[in-house]
């Protein structure tokens, strides 16, 4: 539980690495852990996205997740071949609540083959 406080907290969100390349119709596997930057606090029962980043356009939104009693959160897809043939760039976004700052994890490329 994060303490109340007047000031916004920053926070860490982490989401676990993806492989670089997947078959058509694989599982891939989205979890991490959203906590304050200090590490000290997990942060429950929020929102999380996860993300395709759309260069020049809006992101596409592959999944809204909730952290658990560990801060953790966990989903899965399965695996379809863009349209254009190019690479995903997934990533998972916290967009803040409360006290909390918005955070966003690293970005992930995922190549889909046949």
């Amino acid at each position: 539980m994060v303490p109340d406080a007047f000031a916004q907290t920053p926070s860490t969100l982490i989401l676990d690495p993806l492989p670089s390349v997947a078959q058509v119709g694989d599982t891939v596997v989205f979890s991490g852990q959203l906590m304050t930057a200090d590490g000290e606090f997990v942060i429950t029962g929020a929102t999380i996205y996860i993300k395709d980043d759309v260069s020049f356009g809006t992101d596409t939104v592959y999944g809204t997740l909730t952290t658990d009693d560990n801060g953790e959160f966990y989903a899965t897809w399965t695996t379809v071949q863009r349209s254009n043939g190019g690479s995903y760039d997934f990533f998972a976004v916290f967009e803040g609540a409360g006290n909390i700052d918005y955070s966003r994890s690293q970005t992930y490329s995922v190549t889909v083959t046949t």
